[in-house]
């Protein structure tokens, strides 16, 4: 079994293992919740008997066999008091030692950890290094592709029919797509480098020129 497969499969555990005890918990919660209400009803009911016994209205073996239940019901009450107190150390019990075994697999993970990390960054650096080739890719054929109209204004410029010459360069140029009112940025900034990494979120305008260009075969 691989660590990282054994290290979620002890988070399942721990998972379930906590899911056990809180809904036991919560069955014994509500039973105490009745129990309560039993004893102050009945706390009443062993008030009143009492006075009734010192008034010589009722005698002492009739109190003494009320009381009794009632106390047999304190001491039911007691039983589940402790009984909340012994799952949630029993939970704190099983959770320890499912977290001393998730520690010892992390540690055995962790060089494949560091590892995959580093091969994560690696490939972003080879995304990286694709994007500025496509950039100077881009330039070149930018260059080349308003070669003429430069071109132009330099002979118009040299025959004295026009005094300045107005170019872009790609520096300029190819900074934002225009779409509708809007433009996309066709660079890559910091907000959409976090986004990404900390959201996984990508821009939803972005997305859809380019699937409608690749769709249309404006691009491949």
């Amino acid at each position: 079994m691989k660590l990282l497969d054994k290290l979620n499969g002890l988070f399942t555990k721990m998972d379930n293992q906590e899911n056990r005890y809180i809904k036991a918990l919560e069955l014994k919660e509500e039973s105490l919740l009745v129990l309560q209400a039993e004893l102050q009803d009945k706390q009443g009911e062993i008030n009143d008997l009492l006075k009734m016994k010192l008034l010589g209205d009722i005698t002492e073996s009739a109190f003494d066999e009320k009381n009794k239940k009632f106390k047999l019901l304190q001491e039911k009450y007691a039983e589940a008091q402790k009984e909340i107190q012994l799952i949630q150390e029993f939970k704190h019990e099983d959770v320890l030692e499912i977290l001393e075994e998730l520690k010892a697999t992390q540690r055995e993970y962790s060089p494949s950890q560091r590892e995959a990390v580093n091969k994560m960054g690696l490939e972003l650096l080879d995304a990286k290094l694709t994007y500025l080739n496509k950039m100077v890719e881009m330039r070149k054929l930018y260059s080349s592709t308003v070669s003429p109209s430069y071109k132009i204004q330099q002979i118009e410029q040299k025959l004295g029919l026009k005094q300045h010459i107005y170019y872009s360069g790609s520096h300029e140029s190819l900074h934002q797509y225009s779409i509708g009112g809007s433009y996309i940025n066709l660079r890559i900034d910091n907000p959409d480098v976090y986004n990404a990494l900390s959201y996984g979120q990508i821009d939803g305008q972005l997305q859809h020129v380019v699937n409608d260009a690749k769709a249309k075969g404006t691009i491949k």
